[in-house]
Formats: structure tokens, sequence, C-alpha cells
């Protein structure tokens, strides 16, 4: 009974990875333009976009698309300042792209 217990088991375990279906990297992915927004951005901008502290945009109700975001986010506008000397093109490329999962305003 032992030895069949511990074959489902891992047979459960292996099962569980495998419907993970690519979602792990994806995950790593977005965790880190979170970190980096959670670092940089969320002074100003909020945990969900549309704190507007000093002077910050309202992301919720943004249309901006992908090469538009990347351009603010590197070379600033307004009070925002540019992140081009503070962020590589590839995290701000994720921070772009984090910025497709906060809340959409009504």
């Amino acid at each position: 009974m032992k030895k069949g217990s511990a074959w489902l088991t891992l047979f459960c375990v292996a099962w569980i990875i495998g419907s993970c279906g690519g979602a792990i990297g994806k995950r790593k992915a977005l965790s880190k333009g979170q970190r980096i927004y959670i670092e940089q951005c969320q002074r100003c901008h909020g945990a969900h976009g549309n704190a507007q502290l000093n002077g910050a945009k309202n992301l919720q109700y943004s249309d901006l698309n992908m090469e538009e975001r990347i351009h603010i986010i590197t070379k600033g506008r307004g009070v925002m300042p540019a992140f081009s000397g503070n962020l590589n093109s590839e995290e701000i490329d994720l921070v772009a792209s984090y910025l497709d999962s906060l809340p959409v305003a009504p």
C-alpha cells in the first residue's frame, strides 16, 4: 500500500506541474514588472494606478499603446521624471507591460 501511495503522490505532483502550461514563466515576468512598478511608480500612481499624487496621471483611464508608454517611461512627461537613467530597456518594457494588469476605470 505504501508503494502505491507514493506512486499516486508522484503522479499528482507531476500532473499539477504539467498543468501550469507555461504560466510560471509569465508570472515571473509579470512579478518583475510589478516589483519595478511598486519600487518606482507606486508612490505617485498608487497601487492601482489611480492615486494621482504629485501630479501623476490616472493610469486606469490611459489609452496609450505600448510604444507610447515606453516612450513616456523612458523620457518622462510633465512632472514625471525620465526613468532611462534608473531602468534599462528590459525593465521599462516590463513596467509598460505590467500596466495592462491594472484595473480599468468604468
